[in-house]
Parts: C-alpha cells; sequence; structure tokens
C-alpha cells in the first residue's frame, strides 16, 4: 500500500488494526474491540478467582468501562475506552511515522493521462500506399485475383 492510499482508505479502527496485522506493526497490538475485551477479561477471572477473593474481583469488574466499539488494553481488567476521532488518529499517525520510519511504503505509482497512446513518432507509408487508401479502389487485376481466391 502507499502512504497515500493509506492516508486516503484507512479511516476506521478495524481498518488500521487489519493494516498493522498485516504489516506485523505493533502499534495497534493493545487495541481490542468489545468482543476481545469480554473474553480477555473471562479469561482474567479464570486466573484471578484462584488467587484474589470475591470482593476484590468485583471492584476490578466495576471499573470496567462498557459500551464502546474499541478499547486500549493496558494491563488485567485494565481497559481505556477508544474514541474514533483524536484517539484514532493519535494511531494512525503513530502507524505512519512507523511506516515513514522503516521505509515500507509501496512506491507511489506516476499518473499519465488517458489521451497519451504512443510516444513512438509517425512514420509516412509510401505514396503509393495512399494513394490507394484514398479513393478505396483497386485495379481490375486486382479485383479478379481476389474474386478467384473467393470461389
Amino acid at each position: 500500500m502507499t502512504r497515500n492510499e493509506f492516508l486516503d482508505n484507512i479511516n476506521s479502527w478495524w481498518e488500521l488494526i487489519e493494516f498493522c496485522n498485516d504489516e506485523d506493526c505493533d502499534v495497534c497490538e493493545e487495541i481490542v474491540d468489545e468482543d476481545q475485551k469480554n473474553d480477555e477479561v473471562n479469561a482474567d477471572l479464570c486466573d484471578e478467582a484462584r488467587r484474589t477473593d470475591w470482593e476484590d474481583i468485583r471492584n476490578w469488574l466495576n471499573d470496567i468501562p462498557v459500551g464502546y466499539e474499541y478499547y486500549r488494553c493496558d494491563g488485567m481488567f485494565d481497559y481505556v475506552p477508544m474514541n474514533n476521532g483524536s484517539d484514532f488518529q493519535e494511531y494512525k499517525d503513530a502507524v505512519l511515522e512507523w511506516m515513514d520510519d522503516g521505509g515500507y511504503w509501496d512506491d507511489e505509482e506516476e499518473e499519465y493521462p488517458e489521451d497519451v497512446i504512443d510516444d513512438e513518432p509517425f512514420e509516412e507509408d509510401d505514396e503509393e500506399d495512399e494513394e490507394d487508401e484514398e479513393d478505396g479502389s483497386i485495379d481490375e487485376d486486382e479485383f479478379l485475383a481476389v474474386l478467384g481466391r473467393v470461389v
């Protein structure tokens, strides 16, 4: 993907996360959606249930925000809601910087006007061919030769 394509086409969290995954970029690795957050909380609950009393777990669960599309996971039971405005732009800028620093962008393709067909110079045919083409006629011998091939 070129830098301009990234700027034009990456406009949502899922697109940015998918891009990071495709490019092995770790900038977005702590960003999770609601379902991933729920899965991680469930796994953390199982782990902590063996080590901690239920009151501490209840307090941690009460502090977890809900109802957002994306979160940043800062640790066990520590999720920060991410907005689609400034938070998204901050991460997109960080990915841009990571790609710029690594020189990972595809080269931009040069755009040419569609009306340019050929760079070859025009070569004139000999005058005899031009005369035949101009009036569209052929002589009688040529006509009979063509007719003979058809019959």
